[in-house]
């Protein structure tokens, strides 16, 4: 999971699930240990996580699907 944070989705906003059933949003910050820092849009709320904690990633998507 640690290396998927630092490679693939460092620098995006994405969806975190965790083993507890709760979904963040936000961007990685600082990855230390065994923690997380996830930064808000706001830019100002910080989540942490412990890396055992997280069951998932999924990219955030901005751009509304188009359904025809």
């Amino acid at each position: 999971m640690r290396e998927l944070l630092e490679t693939r989705y460092a620098g995006r906003r994405l969806y975190v699930f965790t083993t507890m059933g709760r979904v963040h949003v936000g961007q990685v910050g600082e990855i230390l240990d065994d923690v997380v820092e996830l930064v808000s849009a706001d830019g100002t709320t910080r989540v942490h996580l412990n890396l055992s904690d997280i069951s998932g990633l999924r990219l955030h998507d901005d751009e509304p699907a188009v359904v025809e």
